[in-house]
């Protein structure tokens, strides 16, 4: 992102464009990672191909970029006066191929890894859970990482290096490891059906109609998600500070949350009677949480000004107050809601495979419906709610989107749909969210805003 930023520039279609790219590569990623676990008997072998490969090519990155620069001087406008279309289609491609590969590489791997340690119905939840905390604990490490330390210390170029080697390492031990483990092929795997069928008992079309939802509802979350993300990281800026230390505390938090969701549900996941309804519950309590975030942000300011003034008591210079002050108060409003959206990947996976035997190609379509819906939410939250109805409205916006998935996921399952409002767990969460939301617009925000920033100076 900082080495593209600097090539395309970071206006706001620059970085829409670089997001956009990024995250479909990933998407992409996961359906080829999906059907390739599926039908390979090494995926671990595959796994290791794929790291070494991300590895090479980010070795190759910066070569890339300074070899395509003069074909983007060819087409900028203020100095060739070429249409500004054309210099848009030209960064959407250049970021095309300059991303979709390590992306998608990136994108296959989670599949690849779930086909390989997945062997049967009582560790499915269990095991997704598990590796989704692990790589989300590593993102999380690698986002502080690079911006606290690899950055300021080495620079891109050491950056760059550093992570490529981790690739490569990781590379080069997983592929003569998968070279020797041989899986035994999906219809070899059929002699076991009952240890493979996921929930047993079920009316084959019920079981289609239920994985339907939790792929559709899993997108719609992933949507969701994302445009809670661009919108909430809008109102902590205004509140603290547009500094790389500000994105990279709040994406701390965010991750944070989702590595906890996905280590608590492990040991539910795969004893849940009904994921289907397990995950409606996720998601109307995230609806709930975000109503209720409509009223707290009139108190982010004045909060996080005196966490600041705790902090700058406490340490020796002002730019580490501002990082740890803007940790506090980013985990205090965010812990909750991320925590359940971590927890929402295994339930979904749960409910969404049929049989073990295709967990690879269910964890890449899965996977590949979030990122999508992703794509389409940063863009929504970015470039459509913020700037037409602001943020308290989007986040009220949001808020009802969750509480409805949830009801469609609860309604799936009912013979008579209209019964699930009488639900007491879907009466609480849709009711929550409209009063939250509700009276979240009586308080003027703007002017309750101004009121706490001036009062902490």
């Amino acid at each position: 992102m900082r080495s593209l930023g600097l090539f395309f520039g970071s206006d706001l279609y620059g970085v829409a464009i670089v997001l956009s790219t990024f995250m479909g590569g990933l998407a992409l990623g996961s359906l080829v990672g999906g059907r390739l676990a599926e039908r390979s008997p090494r995926p671990l072998m595959w796994y290791g191909v794929a790291e070494a490969g991300i590895g090479i090519f980010a070795l190759c990155f910066a070569s890339m970029l300074a070899g395509l620069d003069p074909l983007l001087h060819l087409v900028y406008p203020p100095t060739t006066g070429m249409p500004s279309w054309i210099y848009q289609l030209v960064r959407i491609v250049l970021a095309a191929g300059m991303l979709l590969v390590p992306t998608a590489l990136m994108g296959a791997t989670l599949p690849l890894i779930m086909r390989h340690f997945v062997r049967s119905r009582s560790v499915l939840g269990n095991r997704a859970a598990y590796f989704y905390a692990v790589n989300t604990f590593g993102a999380l490490a690698g986002t502080l990482t690079a911006g606290f330390i690899l950055l300021p210390q080495l620079g891109m170029q050491g950056a760059t290096l550093c992570a490529a080697t981790i690739n490569l390492l990781i590379g080069a031990c997983c592929i003569p490891i998968g070279v020797r483990i041989f899986l035994p092929s999906e219809p070899t795997r059929r002699e076991v059906a009952p240890e493979l069928d996921t929930l047993p008992g079920i009316d084959p079309t019920i079981r289609r109609r239920i994985a339907r939802a939790a792929l559709l509802a899993f997108g719609i979350s992933g949507f969701a998600s994302f445009a809670l993300e661009v919108v909430w990281t809008r109102i902590l800026i205004i509140s603290f500070s547009a500094t790389v230390y500000s994105f990279a505390s709040m994406l701390a938090c965010f991750l944070f949350g989702i590595f906890l969701g996905s280590v608590v549900i492990r040991k539910v996941v795969d004893h849940h009677a009904d994921p289907l309804r397990l995950f409606a519950l996720l998601e109307l309590g995230v609806g709930a949480c975000v109503g209720v975030l409509c009223l707290l942000i009139n108190v982010v300011p004045g909060l996080f000004g005196e966490m600041l003034d705790v902090a700058a008591a406490m340490l020796p210079d002002r730019g580490s107050a501002l990082v740890v002050a803007t940790l506090l108060t980013s985990f205090l409003f965010l812990i909750v809601p991320t925590t359940l959206l971590g927890a929402t990947f295994s339930v979904a996976l749960r409910a969404y495979t049929t049989n073990v035997a295709r967990v690879g190609s269910r964890t890449g379509n899965l996977y590949f419906s979030n990122t999508f819906g992703a794509i389409l939410g940063s863009l929504t939250g970015g470039l459509i709610l913020i700037p037409t109805i602001g943020a308290k409205a989007s986040l009220a916006v949001i808020a009802l989107l969750f509480a409805l998935n949830g009801v469609y996921l609860a309604a799936t399952n009912q013979r008579r749909r209209m019964r699930v409002l009488a639900q007491p767990a879907v009466a609480i969460g849709l009711l929550t969210v409209f009063i939250a939301a509700g009276a979240s617009t009586l308080v003027p925000y703007r002017v309750t805003l101004n009121f706490n920033q001036n009062a902490g100076a």
